[in-house]
């Protein structure tokens, strides 16, 4: 797949009927970011604020039925506006009667009004995303989107979002929900089973990369492509960025020094630079003390773009050390970026008895060890894993058991490296406990060590 691919052309994917609680509302100008707002949508919070707020997008009056007009519409007008609306022509006599068939064995609505926007007759029409908003509230609603309401929705879909997405959010609606009582027919349910609709926050994310780096709106083969790694967490939002900066297309800008710093302030913590910043990071590039990747990735440290990367909810990296394990490097940068000096330093750990075990987990048996040096041998296996994994090493957290002077066996904890093809054991605490034994860099069953028995990898 071209991850830059400059075809729009959608795939209509797949759907499925679900129960719906949505109500949308109109968002005021500073309410709430787009990205945010697509948090939001169609969550319970929502429906309670749709039933309270003065201007619903969804609640018009034109069409929201009184108690006493339920069932009182003839469910022919209804299919009459679905294809006038959707497919631009009247039905045919067969079509009318099948779908009368299908209401009268209980089909909802939303399962027509699906069919039709997935049909090839639709697709062939070309709708741009003002036509298909309108053709969505004629067909749906009986009525025409206020200029509020077509503003709102395009901004969500500039952001990511699919046409089939907003077909959702107007399905689940309490509007569409009286319209289907005044007809008499069940409403149903949908949800976009596009991967860009998945994850709104996450789609929104890539959107802006698109719009930021490339000056660009996003197609949707490419947004695609990069929302599903980051879902996969294939990707965190500094390989992503670095990607965007390193596209064909963006160094076919050739950009300035001044540029490209710019824009990495947008990108990363999404504001214009400070004069003395930009003159910082222009100074580290002219002076070739840093590389522009080098720039990026310290720009990706920023708490700026931590936030924006926790709000899409996406990792802010999978590759960088400092992201993945922050307490880790903090030592490796006090005792030196070597495998002996980590380990060396775990080794120092004051033994603690305690009841800590496995189910704790690493990362917070780790941050207990970094932030109090102080613990059992799952503290100490667990502080020397981190480091090793920020060093670059297939590390594993280990747990199992080792013989006793009794003969029986006690739980335990210590690490494994592969390192070309082979395992290697490092147990720091067997050697902080054990003194003048050797714990580090050896093969099970070397003698005067731990026989360990019934051991697996934690991680």
């Amino acid at each position: 797949m071209e991850k830059f691919a400059n075809d729009s052309r959608k795939d209509a994917g797949t759907s499925r009927a679900i129960p719906s609680h949505g109500r949308i509302f109109t968002l005021r100008r500073g309410a709430a970011t787009l990205l945010s707002a697509a948090v939001i949508l169609g969550s319970p919070i929502l429906n309670s604020y749709a039933a309270k707020t003065l201007s619903p997008v969804l609640c018009g009056t034109s069409t929201v039925r009184a108690e006493e007009e339920v069932g009182q519409g003839e469910i022919e007008e209804l299919i009459l506006r679905f294809y006038t609306n959707i497919l631009g022509r009247e039905p045919e006599d067969v079509e009318m009667d099948y779908w009368l068939e299908c209401f009268g064995n209980g089909t909802p609505a939303s399962q027509m009004a699906v069919a039709f926007y997935e049909s090839d007759e639709f697709r062939a029409r070309k709708m741009g995303p003002k036509t298909f908003l309108k053709s969505v509230y004629a067909a749906l609603l009986g009525r025409t989107p206020e200029d509020s309401e077509v503003e709102y929705w395009i901004g969500i879909m500039d952001n990511g979002a699919t046409k089939f997405y907003v077909l959702s959010q107007v399905i689940g609606s309490y509007e569409f929900n009286r319209v289907c009582a005044y007809y008499d027919v069940a409403q149903g349910g949908y949800r976009s089973d596009h991967i860009a609709d998945k994850n709104p926050p996450v789609s929104a994310f890539v959107a802006r990369m698109y719009s930021l780096c490339l000056d660009r709106r996003y197609e949707q083969e490419g947004l695609n492509y990069w929302v599903k790694t980051l879902l996969n967490q294939d990707n965190g939002g500094l390989e992503v960025a670095k990607e965007f900066f390193n596209s064909e297309e963006f160094l076919a800008k050739e950009s300035t020094d001044e540029n490209f710093v710019t824009t990495a302030y947008r990108v990363f913590m999404d504001r214009e630079p400070e004069k003395e910043g930009l003159e910082f990071w222009m100074q580290k590039l002219s002076s070739a003390e840093m590389t522009r990747n080098e720039v990026l990735v310290e720009f990706a440290r920023s708490d700026e773009f931590r936030g924006i990367c926790e709000n899409a909810g996406i990792m802010g990296s999978t590759k960088d050390p400092r992201y993945l394990y922050p307490e880790a490097c903090g030592i490796l940068d006090q005792v030196g970026w070597d495998l002996r000096s980590a380990y060396d330093w775990s080794v120092g750990i004051t033994y603690v008895r305690s009841s800590l075990n496995q189910d704790y987990g690493t990362r917070y048996l780790a941050h207990l060890g970094f932030t109090t040096r102080k613990g059992n041998c799952y503290v100490y296996a667990a502080t020397f894993y981190e480091q090793a994994k920020a060093l670059g090493y297939d590390a594993h957290h280990m747990v199992g058991y080792v013989k006793n002077r009794y003969g029986g066996l006690s739980p335990h904890s210590w690490v494994e490296i592969d390192m070309e093809g082979t395992t290697y054991v490092f147990d720091p605490e067997f050697e902080q406990t054990k003194p003048g034994r050797n714990g580090w860099k050896f093969h099970y069953g070397k003698s005067e060590t731990w026989m360990y028995a019934e051991y697996y990898r934690l991680n």
